[in-house]
């Protein structure tokens, strides 16, 4: 006898939304903890003069919300790891190493087009948040917010809960996309949403055909790393050459296009839910 398929899934859409709700709700509630902590020391509880008082503010919201959402939703995240199961490939170093290049190369590529494409001038909600937040950071409180914390918790609840979530309902295709405009979404601000989108995209590729969340999780951390390193090369760039940005750019999308090639052919991890569907 066939199982009830809502008995398999959850509760449909909700299911599928609320971790990226749930984000949210904490990121919010983390402005709010670390801006009275901070208001209750300099006295000064307007947003614009707290970030000026303590420059770090971004950073400190960032890493109370991430550990904050991580520990709050773990045992959601294991719950979801007996419901749909978990099946690795086992993927050799060479692939890791792959995937990670593809992904730093594909999405500095892609930031290179968007930075320089104009819409930055139109949507500045990147440039006046975005950036300016993390210039001049203490470097320990960023590396912890951005390459490490940042990319664990958006893995876990992107692809490790809102992708498989979406993936037993609709497929492949329908989860990764719904689940990359979510994390665009996530990031409030246009730039971001596009490059978000897709980033996410290839991240759930990769998910799907190593079936190891550690993999996106990995990836996710060299392209933020190398977001953070490449300023100081891509200035020498630009001094010696105008064109030189493009050139790099040209270079890292032929990496990425070997690199996406090289992910698509690989064969899908197939899921345990899939197989115990396949028994039923």
């Amino acid at each position: 006898m066939k199982s009830n398929k809502t008995d398999r899934i959850g509760t449909g859409w909700w299911d599928v939304l609320f971790p990226t709700v749930f984000l949210l709700l904490t990121e919010a509630s983390a402005v709010v903890l670390v801006g009275l902590v901070i208001g209750r020391f300099s006295g000064e509880y307007e947003i614009d003069a707290m970030a000026k008082e303590v420059t770090a503010m971004p950073l400190l919201v960032s890493i109370t919300f991430y550990a904050g959402a991580l520990l709050l939703q773990y045992k959601n995240f294991k719950v979801d790891e007996m419901r749909f199961g978990s099946s690795r490939n086992n993927w050799p170093v060479w692939k890791w190493a792959a995937a990670c290049l593809t992904l730093v190369c594909a999405g500095h590529a892609w930031s290179i087009v968007l930075l320089h494409s104009g819409l930055t001038a139109v949507f500045t909600g990147y440039t006046t948040v975005g950036v300016k937040a993390f210039e001049n950071q203490n470097l320990f409180l960023l590396l912890l917010s951005t390459v490490v914390l940042g990319p664990v918790c958006e893995e876990v609840f992107f692809r490790g809960m809102t992708f498989r979530r979406a993936r037993a309902q609709w497929g492949f295709l329908p989860a990764a996309v719904l689940s990359s405009v979510l994390f665009g979404l996530y990031h409030m601000n246009v730039i971001q949403f596009l490059y978000a989108c897709g980033i996410g995209l290839l991240l759930a590729r990769i998910y799907q055909s190593s079936g190891d969340l550690r993999l996106p999780v990995l990836a996710h951390m060299c392209v933020n790393a190398w977001a953070i390193a490449a300023d100081p090369f891509l200035e020498g760039v630009l001094k010696v050459s105008g064109t030189g940005l493009w050139i790099t750019a040209a270079v890292e999308a032929v990496f990425a296009g070997a690199g996406m090639y090289l992910l698509i052919v690989c064969k899908s991890a197939k899921n345990t839910y899939n197989k115990k569907n396949k028994k039923n």
